[in-house]
């Protein structure tokens, strides 16, 4: 047992945890956008704006909410890939030298 990580501890590599996290990112993403389309939808099907009532209006916060946090995750997602990382680094070295 001279190995430094203990018995239970995962030993996947760092790509493959990435791509684990970016698909539960996703997953996330698209769950709240589902969530965000089913209230905005439910709302917008009322016929005249003075019809809604104050659950409506929570439905349509609720909306706007799951789009926010589907926009970030989204946008998490994007900044975080590894293109964007090795570029960082490129740019980094010819700067130093």
């Amino acid at each position: 047992m001279s190995s430094d990580r203990p018995d239970g501890a995962d030993n996947t590599q760092p790509e493959q945890r990435w791509r684990r996290m970016r698909r539960i990112q996703f997953g996330m993403a698209i769950f709240t956008l589902c969530v965000g389309l089913t209230s905005f939808f439910s709302v917008a099907g009322k016929p005249r704006f003075e019809t809604y009532h104050t659950l409506d209006v929570i439905r349509l916060i609720t909306a706007g909410a799951a789009f926010g946090v589907c926009f970030v995750l989204l946008m998490i997602q994007f900044f975080n890939s590894p293109v964007f990382r090795s570029e960082d680094k490129k740019e980094s070295e010819q700067g130093t030298s």
